[in-house]
């Protein structure tokens, strides 16, 4: 329950940004959700704390690659998930998250950190930067009007 907690921290203003995509969570739901990827072997999760209070958590995932006619093999973890109690941010807490998956990372002769951040959330691209991550692949959307305004453009 304690990650669930966590999650709403960045999960209600991931939704305020885009309604659209993101919706309003059940705590029981995400808990589930997270005892769920605490059983997969190729995730972890770090939670930090403050005088024995959870005050953040960042969850990662290990991934392996085959080599392929395009790419060559590679092993590199992702950090899918990170949040912090919004009254305890700039504090170094997300730094101290993410260098413990770091540790873990090298520490397993994993060299590639990965991330990804929404583009609305600029805050998080920043500390993202100021810790050393580069943009490596720029993903674009392009949203269609639906089918009933692009057959009225067509007449």
């Amino acid at each position: 329950m304690t990650l669930a907690v966590l999650n709403g921290f960045v999960q209600q203003p991931h939704v305020a940004a885009d309604p659209e995509h993101f919706r309003a969570t059940r705590l029981r739901d995400v808990a589930n959700w997270f005892a769920s990827l605490l059983q997969q072997p190729t995730a972890a999760v770090w939670i930090a704390q403050a005088d024995d209070v959870p005050i953040g958590y960042a969850a990662a995932l290990f991934h392996e690659q085959a080599e392929n006619p395009f790419c060559l093999a590679r092993r590199w973890c992702e950090v899918d998930q990170l949040a912090v109690d919004p009254a305890h941010q700039r504090r170094g807490v997300a730094r101290a998250l993410v260098d413990a998956i770091v540790a873990d990372a090298e520490a397993n002769g994993i060299r590639d950190i990965e991330l990804n951040a929404w583009s609305f959330n600029e805050e998080a691209t920043a500390a993202f930067r100021r810790m050393g991550f580069q943009p490596r692949i720029v993903r674009l959307r392009r949203q269609n009007r639906g089918p009933d305004s692009s057959s009225n453009a067509a007449k």
